[in-house]
């Protein structure tokens, strides 16, 4: 069996078919320049390919059996490997011909998880092993995101081309000659909009590109002129906020991850009259900059608010000298 053939068996993906119910023929091939992109990565890819979105990795597993077996559907496998979990854990974006296939991994305004990449990294060990080509099929994956790509460790060499770094592209997530701009509702404990993780009340509030190309730019200009406005207190709490790591983003070797939580809690602490009134602002600023189910309760920032406020309290009393 093809391995196309094989795929298409198990594409019982509803947001698939809606797009394809919606476009038609239109939405067969893939557009030209994204063509062109994944061409100038070193993965060659005709417009005609066959492609779907949301792929679970089960789906992957059983297809890529049936194209090995010739289509045999009645043996028992062996699951040792771990390569059926039974769950919906999935690759956004699955594009196959001939004997090839480009996973894409995509992220947006969220932020890359390494418990969920790890995961995703031993799914695809489970399908290909460390050589893809002793199944007759070559592989791609390539991750795309409007930021960075993810710091990835121990992934199999076949997924990290680039002298151990992974293909990436970069996900505009705005039309053509536009900035991203989109709003984002929050929840507020009271009717003058306080921010909170609980509330009667709710609000819009624009949502900052947090990992925009183009917002990046400006946030580091924006950060510069914030370090300079407060020398070593903004590498200070910088380094406070990485080996806290109330976001879980800390990869290791990635200390200037909570930059914009920096650049935006310092100018706030000059409001500040306690260590009651930081301790708002910086649970603020963190849902700000990411969901509520990524900032936690409020209590989690105490420690860090507490922190926070013995070093402005020093700044204030020393300018230029950090704790």
């Amino acid at each position: 069996m093809r391995l196309v053939d094989a795929l298409k068996k198990f594409n019982r993906k509803e947001r698939y078919w809606l797009i394809r119910s919606v476009l038609g023929d239109a939405g067969k091939p893939l557009g030209r320049h994204f063509i062109v992109r994944l061409h100038k990565l070193g993965i060659t890819v005709p417009r005609n390919a066959w492609w779907a979105m949301d792929y679970h990795f089960d789906w992957l597993a059983g297809a890529l059996y049936l194209c090995q077996s010739g289509g045999n559907s009645d043996a028992v496998q062996s699951n040792e490997q771990g390569a059926v979990k039974g769950n919906q854990e999935d690759v956004d974006l699955i594009i196959a011909f001939d004997n090839t296939l480009v996973l894409i991994e995509a992220k947006g305004d969220s932020h890359w998880d390494a418990e969920q990449l790890e995961s995703k990294r031993r799914r695809l060990v489970a399908c290909f092993g460390d050589q893809p080509e002793r199944l007759g099929i070559h592989v791609f994956f390539v991750f795309m995101s409007t930021g960075a790509p993810p710091v990835v460790k121990g992934w199999p060499a076949w997924a990290l081309p680039n002298q151990g770094e992974p293909y990436w592209l970069e996900m505009p997530m705005a039309e053509k000659d536009q900035e991203p701009a989109f709003y984002r509702v929050v929840r507020c404990s009271d009717a003058e909009g306080t921010v909170s993780d609980v509330g009667k009340y709710w609000k819009i509030v624009p949502q900052p590109a947090r990992w925009s190309r183009t917002e990046g730019e400006s946030m580091n200009d924006d950060a510069a002129s914030v370090r300079e406005t407060y020398g070593p207190l903004f590498t200070d709490i910088l380094k406070l906020l990485h080996e806290s790591d109330p976001a879980r983003i800390n990869y290791g070797d990635n200390q200037d991850e909570y930059e914009p939580e920096v650049r935006t809690i310092l100018p706030r602490l000059h409001s500040a009259l306690s260590l009651d009134d930081v301790h708002t602002i910086v649970h603020e600023e963190f849902l700000r900059w990411f969901d509520a189910d990524t900032v936690g309760p409020k209590d989690v920032y105490a420690s860090i608010a507490e922190q926070i406020w013995a070093r402005w309290c020093d700044f204030r009393r020393h300018p230029g000298a950090a704790g």
